[in-house]
């Protein structure tokens, strides 16, 4: 069901993140319960007007999909990795580790740290996040996801060719500047 604008009768894209899970169902290497989990706790958190936790749980989304691809593409252990990696450092880890053998390029690493920056730009505290912040997050991470899952499937494929070389050292990911 498609929301429409009273304001100007446009319909509004759907901003439902649990309807990406539909997409992720052909791969039970990824860790769909949890994905599912924040994706509708974000979905329900939002509806009811709980907009700060809604974008909480939109980046928890977000960081789930990240982390279970790259424990896909490297065949990691989730318990082993998530002791491993510090819970803050994860999802940088993660996009090195994607970035690296070529299953992301440049601007994809650049991409995934930018919505995580969005998601945490305006933090999780009660009346920071206003709706019109929480919709575009989300949307954002909507979006992303749904990028990233066609990324996903193209890795899966027979056709899928790493985007830059194999070798680390030699495929560094471009560094932002903070502003």
């Amino acid at each position: 069901m498609t929301a429409l604008n009273l304001q100007t009768n446009e319909k509004l894209p759907d901003e439902k993140l649990a309807k990406l899970m539909g997409d992720l169902r052909q791969w039970p290497e990824l860790d769909r319960k949890t994905l599912t989990y924040h994706a509708e706790q974000s979905d329900t958190l939002a509806a009811k007007g709980y907009r700060h936790a809604a974008v909480h749980e939109a980046g928890a989304f977000f960081e789930t999909l990240v982390q279970s691809m790259t424990l896909a593409v490297r065949g990691d252990v989730p318990e082993k990795f998530r002791q491993a990696v510090d819970s803050h450092a994860r999802l940088r880890v993660c996009r090195r580790y994607l970035f690296a053998p070529g299953y992301i390029d440049a601007e994809e690493y650049k991409l995934i740290d930018n919505v995580f920056a969005i998601l945490r730009a305006k933090g999780v505290g009660a009346g920071i996040v206003d709706e019109a912040w929480c919709r575009m997050a989300r949307q954002f991470v909507r979006t992303t996801v749904d990028y990233l899952i066609g990324r996903y499937a193209a890795w899966r494929s027979v056709s899928f060719t790493p985007s830059v070389a194999s070798s680390p050292p030699v495929a560094k990911p471009v560094e932002t500047v903070a502003a």
